[in-house]
């Protein structure tokens, strides 16, 4: 068993947005033969068993080779050291009390795999000697003084590189003084310098964390500087999941934070966390946050949560959300969802209060035009209330949704409604020119009647600032019909949501009434006298959105049977399908998985999501040889393949049925299969000099697909 987690992550290609990519459950007891150490005031004693590789200095423990370990006891002053380069570490902690003064209480060292299993109710805590910012700034010592202290800025350190889970039917608590509660090191290459993961040549880092009950309060963190708490309660350099358990996490920084990815819950999962945050600034912030169930309660004083790395460039920041219960409060002019990239919502009940000056949902490019800024609603029941100072709405091809602001209100299902970047639907405006019609937008030339950045402006145009006069737009969308927020004709340029209409205590309002919410407000969203969704409000709010599966809205004048699908005129007795008759091929940049498929609009959904489209790639028809589609719920990928047995046997294996992908036409295709050994994905193209140059490159030749 302890070898799972260490073979798994061998073959990991971290980051997919879709993916959580250990079981739902890890960790198992300790074998028979465990040595056993118990913690004093004194010292450690030990009960010995089959594995013998440690050291004990007063009651400093360092576990120096492979094996299983029991800790227990109470004791002010120890630490446990599981050293770098080892490779199955089992060590469970039960009814373990322990604190150090000047280290963390428990570091695993890099490139270290370890199991840590939680029995029993175990606490940790450091002081503020463990922090290297104060030993520095208010004790004046060297840097070489501060390296020799031990001083470590967490309770838990886990190492660059390192992989770690934490499991266990117990309690554990984590006490921080000095910065972080738990932290996680980065990836490292071969010579020890640090990385961006998901290379299989180099040393990714994780922390897997299932079942436990954990409490972390990092409030009481001193900042030598400033005097304010800037503690994290989980900090990652690299990968963080919270697969499962109960997580109630108080922070004076972020609550949870990872550079790059932060998974909440497992795909294929029969379990998923509760997490409860009471304090921070910031609740869940990763540069890819994939929330895929669970229930998350969360309280921040800033951004609730956040995708976000002013350390990288060009990234596609995504939060993707698949599952789960959210109830999402910022203050100040924090937002509860704010992500430098897109933000995609396909399932789940999301409840988002803004800051009194912030938003329910703000993507943005954050500067970077490269950067996808995607706001897709394409399932789930989502209410969000905020400021319409900078409030966006869903893209073209999300689900029906309605909005009311403080000057207007306006309804609409993506359609052909407008987006952050053109094209715009009706006669909206957008945030760069050119601007349709009666629009206005950020900057000029604006079409027709539009205004500019600043008032005055000229005939229906609109301003960046309200008021803003007759169908003038805003810099932010929807931007269809004749205008965006605030504004008269605001709305979507592709119909209405019917009979919705937004209760505010006792008082109703329709389309086009002014609405003003208070804290404390009772808000429904009404389709007629039935309450679709009720809460209280958390705060001022002038900007509702609400979308739910099976909203009805009125249909496109183009295409009155399909308003969200407009009809393709060279084939439109079928428009999603592709009237080249050639399959699509897409890139995942940061899973580094490639898909395949027929269907226009799932392709529409993948380059929303931030896959790079790559163009057609092969030939199908309407019957012939099937190829069937299968789908790995614990690591996210796809496989096609024109044997039906094989197929069958991934299903057995555990893979989802996906159907019959397309027929292949044998007259015009044929497909080279190759395999990567080092991601464990396959790979297909019609292309023989693309399939040499990848074998040439270690890839395995597997001979032709279909």
């Amino acid at each position: 068993m302890r070898k799972q987690m260490k073979k798994a992550a061998a073959v990991l290609v971290s980051a997919a947005f879709v993916l959580a990519m250990m079981p739902a459950r890890i960790g198992f007891a300790a074998d028979d033969g465990a040595t056993t150490f118990t913690f004093s005031e004194t010292g450690i004693t030990v009960e010995a068993g089959n594995y013998l590789d440690y050291k004990i200095d007063g009651t400093d423990l360092t576990i120096t080779g492979d094996g299983d370990y029991v800790v227990k006891g109470e004791c002010s002053d120890g630490s446990i050291t599981v050293k770098k380069n080892l490779e199955d570490v089992t060590l469970t902690l039960s009814d373990l009390t322990l604190s150090s003064q000047n280290t963390a209480p428990l570091v695993v060292g890099k490139y270290a795999y370890a199991e840590i299993i939680i029995d029993g109710e175990v606490t940790l805590s450091d002081s503020i000697n463990n922090s290297e910012d104060y030993l520095e700034e208010k004790l004046g010592m060297t840097e070489e003084a501060i390296d020799a202290s031990g001083a470590e800025d967490a309770v838990i350190k886990l190492k660059d590189a390192s992989r770690v889970a934490i499991s266990g039917s117990g309690t554990l608590n984590v006490n921080a003084y000095a910065k972080n509660g738990i932290k996680s090191g980065s990836a490292l290459d071969d010579n020890g310098e640090s990385v961006a993961p998901g290379n299989a040549d180099y040393h990714d880092a994780y922390l897997f964390i299932n079942d436990i009950t954990l409490n972390i309060d990092a409030t009481g963190v001193y900042d030598p500087n400033d005097g304010d708490t800037h503690g994290d309660g989980i900090n990652g350099e690299c990968n963080v999941w919270l697969n499962s358990g109960i997580y109630n996490i108080a922070a004076g920084d972020d609550a949870v934070h990872s550079d790059y990815f932060l998974n909440i819950g497992a795909t294929g999962g029969d379990e998923y966390p509760a997490v409860s945050i009471t304090k921070c600034t910031e609740g869940l912030e990763g540069a890819l946050v994939n929330i895929l169930g669970g229930e998350i309660e969360i309280y921040a004083d800033e951004d609730a949560i956040n995708a976000a790395n002013s350390d990288l460039s060009d990234y596609q920041f995504r939060i993707m959300v698949t599952g789960g219960v959210i109830y999402a409060v910022a203050n100040g002019d924090g937002d509860a969802f704010d992500s430098n990239g897109s933000i995609i919502i396909s399932d789940g009940i999301i409840v988002a209060f803004g800051g009194p000056m912030g938003n329910a949902f703000d993507t943005g490019t954050d500067g970077n035009n490269s950067i996808d800024s995607t706001f897709a609603i394409t399932g789930g029941t989502v209410l969000g209330l905020g400021s319409s100072q900078m409030a966006v709405t869903p893209v073209s091809g999300s689900q029906g949704y309605a909005i009311w602001t403080g000057t207007g209100s306006g309804f609409g299902p993506g359609g052909n409604g407008g987006g952050f970047t053109p094209p715009d639907g009706g006669n909206g405006g957008s945030f760069t020119p050119p601007d349709g019609g009666n629009g206005g937008g950020f900057t000029p030339p604006d079409g027709g009647n539009g205004g500019g950045f600043t008032p005055p402006d000229g005939g229906n145009g609109g301003s960046f600032t309200p008021s803003d006069g007759g169908n003038g737009g805003r810099p932010t969308p929807p931007d269809g019909g004749n205008g965006g927020f605030p504004g008269g004709n605001s709305g979507s340029a592709a119909g209405t949501v019917t009979n919705l209409t937004l209760r505010v205590n006792e008082t109703t309002y329709a389309s086009g009434d002014q609405i003003s919410i208070s804290a404390g407000n009772m808000v429904d969203v009404m389709d007629g006298d039935k309450s679709l969704l009720g809460v209280v409000s958390a705060n001022d709010a002038s900007y509702v959105i609400f979308s739910a599966p099976g909203l009805e809205v009125t249909a496109d004048p183009e295409n009155p049977e399909d308003p969200e699908t407009p009809v393709d005129p060279e084939n439109p007795d079928d428009p999603e399908r592709p009237s080249s008759g050639r399959i699509e091929r897409f890139y995942n940049p940061n899973s580094g998985e490639h898909f395949y498929t027929r269907d226009r609009s799932e392709g529409e959904s993948l380059k929303r999501a931030g896959w790079n489209a790559e163009g057609e790639c092969f030939g199908f028809a309407e019957a012939g040889t099937p190829i069937y589609r299968v789908y790995n719920p614990n690591v996210g990928d796809h496989f096609f393949t024109a044997d039906k047995a094989e197929a069958e046997n991934c299903i057995k294996a555990g893979w989802k049925d996906e159907g019959i992908a397309w027929y292949d036409d044998a007259a015009t295709s044929t497909a080279f299969r190759l395999y990567n050994p080092n991601s464990g994905r396959h790979f297909f193209t019609e292309n023989e000099a693309e399939a040499k140059g990848l074998v040439a490159l270690g890839w395995k030749d597997e001979g032709m697909a279909w």
